[in-house]
């Protein structure tokens, strides 16, 4: 997920996570139209039958992956005399925009952020981390972001807790 503040001023910060949610429905696309400019030119009696399935796979996957991945998530964190807000915002190819979580800053007692090592392909190790928010009346934690740089996700939780004046817990 590519992260971008948005807004950041002495009493709010907002960002946006983007997903490559577009860039798979559009590579879904070119294999589309290269695997049906391979098939239909053959003499093949089952061509037709393999587009249909092809073209069927794709229109699947694409349906599957706009119910399940959202497009872009907003996030904004304010502080008011009144105390504040914390909302994140999610936004859908199907469904639109949809509020994923909202709470008043009064309710938060930290923020923190979590790190982990992926393993990719080839043995290589990928660290990433998030942003969570630690609720005051529970022990659960809600995240803010998804994985992403460790070095922005840290930068950004500097600047949520510097913005809200709450504690940024170094673990867990």
């Amino acid at each position: 997920m590519q992260i971008q503040v948005t807004e950041e001023t002495h009493c709010s910060v907002a960002w946006e996570g983007r997903t490559p949610l577009l860039y798979i429905e559009i590579g879904l696309l070119v294999a589309l139209v290269i695997s049906i400019a391979f098939v239909a030119p053959s003499a093949h009696p089952w061509r037709w039958w393999i587009i249909i399935a092809v073209l069927s796979l794709c229109m699947v996957l694409a349906a599957f992956l706009g119910n399940a991945t959202p497009l872009s998530e907003h996030v904004h964190v304010e502080r008011t005399p009144e105390g504040g807000t914390v909302r994140r915002e999610q936004h859908w190819v199907f469904k639109g925009e949809l509020v994923a979580w909202e709470s008043p800053l009064d309710a938060i007692s930290t923020f923190w952020v979590e790190e982990q090592a992926f393993e990719e392909t080839g043995r290589r190790v990928v660290t990433m981390a998030r942003l969570w928010v630690r609720l005051a009346d529970q022990e659960d934690s809600m995240p803010l972001t998804d994985w992403s740089q460790v070095e922005v996700i840290r930068s950004l939780a500097e600047s949520v807790a510097q913005a809200t004046r709450l504690p940024l817990d170094s673990a867990a």
